[in-house]
């Protein structure tokens, strides 16, 4: 095993502060009721330290554009390539049988040595009859997920959690069931062991790629929960009743999105939309390549995991306005015209009430600051409803200006995250003090939040600050959620 490890290290490369954990803390002034379900289902780097590695992007930049760029100028790279060792983030898929399938950077083809030296480290502890989950090696952490017959790895020098690599890893999972189903993947190599999947995700990079950069820019991600477009919420409630209307035969799913952001969602009363395939299906908007052209309708097949992974949806999306994307999801697989007849009637009426208008509005508004909560110290937080699986969070502010800044908060978050979910208490409260700030997290059954103080802010002010902001988040909740999802 050793030799093994020294192999994949000579290939790949080889919170200082002050912390407490209380389980028990000031009564919480805003809670959120309703059932649990998915996402609105009713109700009320770390900075790159001085590791001799190139920063190569300092703004981290998600667009679609970006990040084809990115690939073309390391498609070629393999693992002899000097710039290879040297990315801070790589992700392989591979077959049991070792058979290469998708690398975040490089050439498949030209890294089949690598990917062979990876399915024997797994190989040998499942011939142990154990799991290979994760290891570290200097710097570098190697962290591996299998479900059936694909293995999903992750090399990174992020500093990360394990548990937060491993998540990323199971979003990419997911991401290739919708592609496929789990049951074909399941069969296919069951017949032949040794199939190249590479044939049957061709065009999916493009997916994959912003997937895991998602993942390093977006709380969504890391929180597992959509957040809303701030929007009024009359304006909210006619585009739902809107949607409702077009109910008809083979229709689950109805749905407006705006660059990311839920505007509106009309769901089955019983069948809420689980967090992670709407964040899947957000993704497909955003990344796919047939989807670039806002003026075609697409009709897409569409697995969606946590719905059922056994078969597929079908996904109708067009675009209403530029960024504003309406997504309506069926069962079956004849009914495109059907669907556009509904979207038409959609935009028609949504249209004409001026609702349209308003979405592109404030799509066009910056999102508010903390400057608008007037809490002295405050930087930066994110709150998420349980029960509905939302989340709000400011925009972006000093210091948190640049790409290396966002994602070192989002490390920050995610330490933070991984800490206080490892403690069985109903209410948690974390206080973590460093040089950068003070983040305070509090975790009740029905909210998270998680709160950046500047590095000064003492303990009993961040704890009232937090209730000020829940105070200001419920008067706003009308705006920042989505309170009582239309159902059919």
């Amino acid at each position: 095993m050793d030799a093994l490890v020294q192999t994949v290290e000579d290939v790949a490369g080889a919170s200082g502060g002050e912390s407490e954990n209380e389980g028990d803390g000031e009564d919480e002034d805003v809670r959120d009721g309703g059932d649990g379900g998915g996402v609105a289902a009713g109700g009320n780097e770390e900075a790159e330290e001085e590791t001799g590695m190139e920063i190569e992007y300092d703004v981290y930049d998600v667009s679609n554009e970006a990040i084809a760029a990115r690939r073309r100028k390391h498609a070629h790279e393999e693992a002899t390539s000097p710039g290879w060792t040297q990315h801070d983030k790589h992700v392989f898929i591979l077959s049991s049988a070792g058979k290469p399938i998708y690398a975040r950077y490089g050439d498949e083809s030209r890294l089949s040595g690598f990917f062979g030296v990876l399915q024997a480290m797994i190989s040998f502890v499942d011939d142990n009859d154990d799991e290979l989950q994760h290891l570290v090696a200097g710097d570098v952490t190697y962290v591996f997920y299998s479900n059936g017959p694909l293995y999903y790895v992750c090399v990174a020098r992020t500093r990360e959690p394990a548990s937060h690599l491993r998540m990323l890893l199971q979003y990419v999972h997911n991401l290739v069931v919708s592609v496929l189903t789990a049951p074909y993947i399941v069969r296919l190599f069951e017949q032949r062991p040794h199939f190249d999947l590479r044939r049957m995700l061709g065009g999916t990079e493009p997916l994959i790629d912003s997937l895991i950069e998602l993942m390093d820019s977006d709380p969504s991600y890391l929180l597992g929960a959509a957040e809303c477009l701030r929007l009024a919420a009359s304006v909210r409630a006619a585009v739902g009743s809107a949607l409702q209307e077009v109910k008809i035969s083979g229709l689950l799913y109805a749905l407006v999105i705006a660059d990311s952001h839920l505007v509106t969602l009309v769901r089955p009363k019983s069948r809420g939309l689980h967090p992670i395939d709407l964040l899947l299906i957000m993704n497909f908007v955003k990344a796919s390549p047939t989807l670039r052209n806002e003026a075609a309708d697409s009709w897409t097949p569409f697995c969606l995991p946590h719905f059922n992974d056994t078969g597929h949806l079908h996904v109708y999306s067009s675009f209403l306005a530029s960024g504003v994307c309406l997504l309506l999801i069926s069962t079956e697989a004849e009914s495109f015209h059907d669907m556009q007849a509904c979207k038409d009637r959609v935009a028609t009426e949504i249209t004409a009430g001026g609702h349209l208008a308003a979405i592109t509005d404030a799509m066009a508004s910056q999102a508010y600051s903390v400057d608008e909560l007037g809490i002295p110290g405050l930087l930066h937080f994110l709150y998420k409803s349980v029960s509905s699986r939302q989340y709000t969070a400011p925009a972006w502010s000093a210091p948190y200006i640049t790409g290396g800044e966002q994602r070192r908060l989002l490390r920050v978050y995610q330490d933070v995250i991984e800490k206080v979910h490892t403690v069985a208490n109903d209410v948690k409260i974390y206080y973590q003090v460093s040089q950068s700030e003070t983040l305070l997290a509090w975790v009740t059954s029905s909210f998270e939040l998680y709160v950046v103080f500047g590095p000064l802010v003492p303990k009993k002010l961040a704890i009232a600050s937090c209730n000020k902001l829940l105070r200001w988040i419920k008067s706003q909740e009308g705006t920042l959620f989505i309170l009582n999802s239309p159902v059919w």
